[in-house]
Parts: structure tokens; C-alpha cells; sequence
């Protein structure tokens, strides 16, 4: 399973610093490594279970979302809005 994490680019050394921690919240988290190796160190390879399931967590801004190769469905969304005076 590909999921597509889309963050404030505000937190970006925040939320790269923290991916496994956000992957163990998800589930029973057995294994997760970087992607780095496959030229994507944005990617968090995950492996959850019993029983097994393997899931890519992507982590992206969402201006990193205008250059992609995937066409993802949103399952998800949750809008943040700041009202200022």
C-alpha cells in the first residue's frame, strides 16, 4: 500500500526528524527504514503486522505534490486554517 503524508513545508525538518515515531502511531509497526536507496528520501518503508503489510508512507509538502508520479486519491484530509485579526 502507497500512502502520500502532505505537510506545512513550515515543519519539514520536524516532521522528517519524526516519521518513524508518526509511522508507530498508525499500527504495530515491525520494521520501517528510509528510501534513500532508492533515491527517495522522502519515503519511509514500513512493514506492519501480524499479519504482514507492507506500506510506503510518502512524506511531501504540498507544493511537492504539483511534481509527481503518482495520481493519488485523497482518503483523508483535515484543513488547517489560521484566522488572524
Amino acid at each position: 500500500m502507497d500512502l502520500i503524508v502532505v505537510y506545512d513545508a513550515v515543519y519539514r525538518e520536524e516532521v522528517m526528524n519524526q516519521r518513524v515515531r508518526i509511522a508507530e502511531k498508525l499500527g504495530n509497526l515491525l520494521s520501517g527504514f528510509t528510501g534513500e536507496h532508492v533515491g527517495e528520501p522522502r519515503l519511509l518503508i514500513c512493514l506492519y503486522g501480524p499479519p504482514p503489510l507492507h506500506v510506503d508512507l510518502k512524506f511531501v509538502t504540498a507544493q511537492e505534490l504539483e511534481h509527481r508520479v503518482e495520481d493519488p486519491m485523497i482518503l483523508w484530509e483535515r484543513v488547517v486554517t489560521t484566522l488572524y485579526k
